[in-house]
C-alpha cells in the first residue's frame, strides 16, 4: 500500500502547512538534511526559479575558476586526435585554444549553461510528469514537479564546492566523485568511462532526492517512484554509452 509521504515524515518547521514559504537557503539546508520535510513545503509552495539560478550561478563560477584546466584538458584531447585528421582540419580545431579566443570562450561558458540547464530542467520535469501522472496515474502539477527537479539539482552546489578546489590544487581536471577515478582521464570519454561516471556519489544522492520529492508531491511510496526514476536513469545511461560507441566507430571509420 502506498505511503503518503506528505502526511507522514518529519515536518519540524510546519513546511507542509499553509504558512508562507521559507527562504531558498532554508529549503537548501532542509533538502540535504530533512528531504521529506523540505519537499512537503515545496509541494505546498512550488518555487523553482531561485534553486535553478543558484545551481546555474555556482556552476558558472566554478567553470570560470577552472577555465584554464578545462581548456588544457580539451587541448590535450584534440592533440591526441589531431594526427589522425587532415592538417588543415587539425589546425582549425587547435586555433580555438589560442589566447585571443579566451574571452569568447569564457563568455560562451557563461551563457551556454543557462540554455542547457533550462532545457534539462524542462525535459526532466516533463519526463517525470508524464511518468508519474500518466504511467502511474498520480496527480500533481507540472510546476510542482519542476520545483522538485530544481531542488534535487541543488546537489550540484556542494559537488562544485568540493570538486573546484580539488581541481585548482591538483592543477588538473582528473578529479571525480565517480568510479571514473579508477581509470586514466584520457579514457573518461570511452564507453567504459561514461559508464563509470554514472556511478557518482552526488548523482546517486540527487536521484534519491528526486525519488523522495516525487513521492511527496504524488503521494506515492518511494518504491513505486524509484522504479520509474531508476528506469529512466538506466535508459539514459544506455543512450549515452551507445552514442559514445557510435561516434567512436564513426571517427575510426573516417580516420582509418
Amino acid at each position: 500500500m502506498d505511503v503518503e509521504l506528505n502526511q507522514a515524515g518529519p515536518d519540524p518547521d510546519g513546511l507542509s502547512g499553509s504558512k508562507e514559504p521559507v527562504s531558498l537557503f532554508q529549503r537548501m539546508i532542509l533538502v540535504f538534511s530533512e528531504p521529506a520535510a523540505a519537499f512537503n513545503g515545496i509541494a505546498a509552495h512550488p518555487r523553482w526559479i531561485g534553486a535553478f539560478l543558484l545551481v546555474m550561478v555556482v556552476g558558472i563560477l566554478s567553470t570560470q575558476a577552472i577555465f584554464p584546466h578545462i581548456m588544457e584538458a580539451q587541448q590535450n584531447a584534440m592533440q591526441q586526435t589531431a594526427p589522425d585528421l587532415p592538417p588543415e582540419r587539425a589546425e582549425a580545431m587547435m586555433e580555438r585554444f589560442s589566447p585571443e579566443h579566451e574571452v569568447s570562450q569564457r563568455i560562451w561558458m557563461v551563457f551556454t549553461p543557462f540554455i542547457v540547464g533550462m532545457l534539462e530542467l524542462l525535459i526532466l520535469a516533463g519526463l517525470f510528469t508524464f511518468g508519474c501522472s500518466f504511467l502511474l496515474g498520480g496527480e500533481a502539477s507540472f510546476k510542482q514537479v519542476m520545483a522538485v527537479v530544481a531542488h534535487a539539482l541543488l546537489i550540484r552546489v556542494p559537488k562544485a564546492l568540493l570538486v573546484t578546489p580539488l581541481i585548482l590544487m591538483k592543477g588538473s581536471m582528473s578529479v571525480s566523485t565517480s568510479l571514473a577515478v579508477l581509470i586514466p582521464i584520457d579514457r573518461w570519454m570511452t564507453p567504459l568511462g561514461v559508464l563509470l561516471q554514472q556511478v557518482d556519489i552526488f548523482k546517486l544522492w540527487g536521484i534519491s532526492l528526486l525519488i523522495t520529492g516525487l513521492a511527496v508531491v504524488y503521494r506515492f511510496s518511494k518504491g513505486k517512484v524509484a522504479a520509474l526514476v531508476i528506469g529512466f536513469f538506466i535508459f539514459w545511461v544506455v543512450v549515452q554509452v551507445a552514442v559514445v560507441m557510435l561516434f567512436s566507430n564513426l571517427f575510426a571509420g573516417f580516420t582509418g
